[in-house]
């Protein structure tokens, strides 16, 4: 995202982000010095390429510590005074979260289409744009597929389509414990994102299958798959 903003307006949209939560902010804040420091990120950047150097004319340099939070105001500023004063409250959009470039709503459709093409439309940027999934009852959002059916809300573990699964092999220089803990902590996370058994069942042989490929060993792994199995049946629910 932050290599498609331009850069006045993240100046100028941050500002007064900031002025509209004054309050909420600490009492010695400089907001003008931050603003200045922000502008001088943003205008005077210069990178080395090869033998040449480069002044950036547009947007946030990658790696720059401050760009995240940079485009996560900018959007929040647009979110906070257009999308949520026309959509919200009342409104067709019941829910709305992001995470940096990912977000999920919930729309509730009282006019076929044109608000959701006009709520598309809307959520553009300067030349910030946006890819919005059509309205569905089934959607992937982040590492989950959401999906509600006769008004219960259930989950499961996405899986992105190029997923690699490239785990450590077992000729890695790790300790022996960090295996344990990659079997541990996937379990784990597979049965706290699956509402149905069977998916998070489906989710742990699919995990065990992708680590037998990388060249570990059945006998080496079973045991630990157990022992997760055993520790997550004794947690707490």
């Amino acid at each position: 995202m932050h290599t498609n903003m331009d850069a006045q307006r993240v100046i100028s949209t941050v500002n007064r982000w900031l002025h509209r939560h004054k309050r909420a902010l600490p009492s010695d804040l400089h907001i003008e010095l931050i603003t200045e420091a922000i502008s001088i990120v943003m205008t005077q950047n210069v990178f080395q390429f090869d033998d040449t150097c480069w002044i950036q004319t547009c947007a946030a340099a990658m790696g720059t510590s401050v760009a995240c939070v940079l485009v996560t105001i900018y959007c929040s500023y647009h979110e906070e005074t257009t999308l949520l004063p026309t959509y919200g409250d009342s409104g067709p959009l019941l829910f709305h979260k992001r995470f940096i470039d990912d977000g999920f709503i919930m729309w509730k459709p009282t006019v076929p289409c044109a608000p959701f093409n006009r709520f598309k439309s809307d959520l553009c940027i300067g030349k910030l744009t946006w890819t919005a999934a059509s309205p569905s009852h089934s959607v992937d959002f982040l590492d989950l597929t959401l999906s509600i059916s006769k008004g219960s809300i259930s989950s499961k573990t996405c899986t992105k389509e190029h997923n690699l699964h490239l785990h450590l092999p077992p000729s890695s220089a790790h300790s022996p414990g960090t295996l344990k803990s990659l079997i541990f902590g996937n379990l784990q996370t597979h049965w706290k994102q699956n509402t149905h058994t069977s998916d998070c069942v489906n989710m742990a042989s699919a995990f065990r299958q992708h680590l037998l490929a990388r060249g570990h060993h059945f006998k080496d792994i079973d045991s630990i798959f157990l022992a997760a199995a055993h520790h997550i049946d004794a947690s707490p629910a």
